[in-house]
């Protein structure tokens, strides 16, 4: 998808997995509870780490092994969960470089996805250098 826009514009943006999927979407739940974290276990394709508790790799690490005691409970294979954290990017490098090795604590905690949050305000520039300093390094570290 191209759309030229002053704001968001794109330039060959791909949507995946495309809208329409054998059986659905995958559907991520955030609950962060017992109850939340069985009923990801039970029917969840993933479950997401909160924003407010973005980077931090022991709250990661601590809801991880909530959930895997509840998949093995549900006799379900963990294999079959996706865990995505979350980073907030900042506005600087300095911020940036931050977010990095917070990154880096998630995948070491058991994520096995990452959100990286960015501060839309930063625009196309911003996203640049998001990409450059954190999505790379990330892309081959884990490579």
């Amino acid at each position: 998808m191209t759309r030229a826009d002053p704001f968001y514009p794109l330039a060959g943006a791909v949507s995946a997995p495309s809208p329409r999927t054998p059986g659905g979407p995958p559907i991520y739940l955030g609950g962060q509870g017992p109850r939340g974290i069985r009923l990801a276990a039970r029917i969840a394709a993933g479950w997401l780490q909160p924003g407010v508790n973005a980077g931090d790799a022991g709250y990661l690490r601590e809801r991880r092994d909530q959930l895997l005691a509840a998949l093995e409970a549900e006799g379900r294979d963990p294999a079959g969960l996706d865990i995505a954290g979350q980073v907030s990017t900042g506005r600087t490098a300095a911020s940036r470089a931050e977010a990095l090795v917070a990154a880096r604590g998630l995948i070491d905690a058991g994520a096995t996805h990452v959100i990286l949050g960015m501060p839309a305000a930063l625009g196309p520039a911003g996203l640049d250098d998001v990409v450059a300093e954190i999505l790379v390094p990330l892309r081959e570290a884990t490579a």
